[in-house]
C-alpha cells in the first residue's frame, strides 16, 4: 500500500528493486507493481523507504469490512 501524501518519488524504491522496473499508475506516478523481494517481513522497497510511505498490508486487512445486517 502506498501512502500518497508521503510519497515524494525519492527513487529509494526503485532503486532498491531488483526486477526493475517499478510499474507507477500513469495519473498520479505512485509503484503499483511489487514481486515482495527482499527479506521478510517487508519487501526490499518498504524496507529503504525513508518517508514510510510504503507499506506492506496483509490481504486480511486490506479487505473492506462487511457491513452486518
Amino acid at each position: 500500500m502506498v501512502d500518497g501524501q508521503e510519497f515524494d518519488a525519492c527513487i529509494f524504491c526503485r532503486a532498491s528493486c531488483p526486477v526493475k522496473p517499478i510499474f507507477k499508475e500513469p495519473d498520479t506516478g505512485i509503484p503499483l507493481k511489487c514481486d515482495f523481494c527482499g527479506e521478510p517481513p517487508d519487501p526490499q522497497c518498504v524496507s529503504v523507504c525513508i518517508n514510510e510511505a510504503l507499506v506492506l498490508v496483509e490481504e486480511e486487512e486490506n479487505k473492506p469490512q462487511e457491513k452486518a445486517g
